[in-house]
């Protein structure tokens, strides 16, 4: 696929949850997954096989033998280093090699049909930290007829008002969150230390909603788009609900 965008200016991801079909495991540690059988009324058994633990990132690991699906749901934290580059097209390979330590390998073909069911656009920006307060105050007196505006400390959110597959997005403070977590973060060469971070997530919490917006759910159709939360804010200031 030719890529006619830069890719600095492709999606990336903070949060994903996906399925893909259990064809692409290449190998499985059974000993690091717990097993569980459920039987239905009318006498089908559903074999679910979910990871023991929950490493820093890895929300859901989880392999369904009846059905033949892998479940995952990641944060970019699984990235480690890499985590402000977010979950995109540079950092797939990745993925699938932290997903690999933990018992389950999957051929790389998983990206091309994988479908998302859950997702959280991300963009960050370096500003100095007194802009970062003035970027936060001037947001919360903005008017927003089409959606709830929402502020909290270091932060500010925009809910859709439309009943079907509403968009949520929330503006913040992210050197404030980053303390909040200082036992992953004081690792992570995330920012320049005198600098403000403003970062912006949008979430998109089912598939329908993801089609909506990138008229796909399959993640390399949404990797492949850019600029999505330049477009929900220029949404926001309209007041438009397209």
């Amino acid at each position: 696929m030719k890529i006619n965008t830069p890719l600095h200016n492709l999606i990336k991801l903070d949060t994903l949850t996906l399925i893909t079909s259990t064809d692409f495991i290449q190998s499985m540690d059974t000993g690091s997954f717990r097993q569980s059988k459920i039987i239905k009324p009318n006498g089908l058994n559903i074999l679910n096989h979910t990871l023991n633990t929950k490493p820093k990132g890895l929300k859901r690991l989880s392999v369904n033998e009846t059905f033949g699906k892998v479940n995952l749901s990641v944060s970019s934290k699984i990235l480690g280093q890499n985590y402000h580059k977010g979950i995109c097209l540079k950092t797939l390979d990745q993925l699938r090699d932290e997903v690999a330590k933990y018992g389950l390998t999957l051929n790389r073909d998983f990206i091309y049909d994988s479908d998302l069911k859950y997702v959280d656009v991300k963009k960050d920006i370096e500003t100095s930290n007194t802009n970062t307060s003035l970027y936060l105050s001037t947001l919360s007196s903005l008017v927003a007829s089409k959606f709830v505006k929402a502020t909290y400390d270091n932060g500010i959110s925009f809910n859709e008002k439309i009943k079907t597959n509403p968009i949520r997005c929330t503006i913040y403070d992210k050197q404030v969150k980053m303390k909040k977590d200082k036992s992953f973060f004081k690792n992570i060469n995330y920012t320049k230390s005198e600098n403000g971070l403003l970062r912006f997530e949008t979430r998109l919490p089912k598939v329908a909603t993801i089609k909506k917006y990138f008229k796909s759910n399959k993640l390399i159709d949404v990797l492949y788009k850019s600029n999505f939360n330049s477009q929900v804010f220029e949404k926001i200031i309209d007041g438009q609900t397209k």
